[in-house]
């Protein structure tokens, strides 16, 4: 099995919102019907966000779980300046053994990062003809 070290790695020609979430807050709703809610964030409000990518920690357990999902919608919360995003399709990927910084590939403690479609680099083939 394949073990996820970086969220580029599941990136594709879409724009992604990656988010940090963990089992102490109640920030992360998945529904039985594999929709959910997260929330509440300071969402940049001209970002295009085709994906989702849920970076989970769960301390009680010692891991990091790894979901995507289709982004649907964002909504200003009550009362805040904050958004919940709306979401379809959420798919557990996998676990990594990577700290939040190292999984965004970056040195920020921010619990959002944005990837672009403008970004996306080709991966290198690696497979044999």
């Amino acid at each position: 099995m394949h073990v996820l070290m970086e969220a580029k790695e599941l990136l594709t020609k879409d724009n992604y919102l990656v988010i940090y979430t963990n089992n102490k807050s109640n920030q992360l709703t998945i529904k039985e019907d594999y929709t959910g809610v997260t929330g509440n964030w300071l969402v940049a409000k001209d970002k295009d966000i085709d994906y989702i990518i849920i970076y989970r920690r769960d301390d009680e357990n010692d891991i990091n779980v790894v979901y995507t999902a289709k982004y649907k919608d964002k909504k200003l919360a009550e009362g805040d300046d904050r958004y919940k995003i709306y979401f379809t399709d959420i798919e557990y990927i996998s676990t990594t053994p990577s700290n939040w910084m190292e999984f965004i590939g970056s040195n920020t403690r921010n619990p959002l990062s944005y990837f672009y479609a403008k970004d996306y680099v080709e991966p290198p083939f690696t497979g044999t003809m």
